[in-house]
């Protein structure tokens, strides 16, 4: 009874295994995509020495980045799938 209860314990305690990780190497791969992506490289191209428009569009820029990176992981067959998608800001 002991040994059951251990192991109930144990199963509970365990962190859930990741579904769907992403290879190392493709994580790198698409993380050198999404540094090229055109929203990406403009919003950079367009802060470049410019302190005032970096700090104001910082977000835009984080998310930007991060939707090229979920769309290149997607397009290699990994990556988070299904959710609700991020409301969009407009403006």
């Amino acid at each position: 009874m002991r040994a059951i209860l251990t192991l109930l314990l144990l199963a509970a305690c365990a962190k859930p295994a990741d579904p769907n990780p992403a290879a190392p190497a493709v994580l790198a791969r698409c993380e050198g995509e999404a540094d090229q992506d055109p929203v990406v490289r403009l919003l950079r191209m367009k802060g470049a020495g410019n302190e005032l428009f970096l700090q104001e569009h910082q977000d835009d820029l984080r998310i930007a980045r991060a939707d090229a990176l979920r769309g290149c992981l997607r397009g290699r067959g990994t990556g988070p799938r299904g959710g609700v998608e991020r409301q969009r800001q407009e403006g």
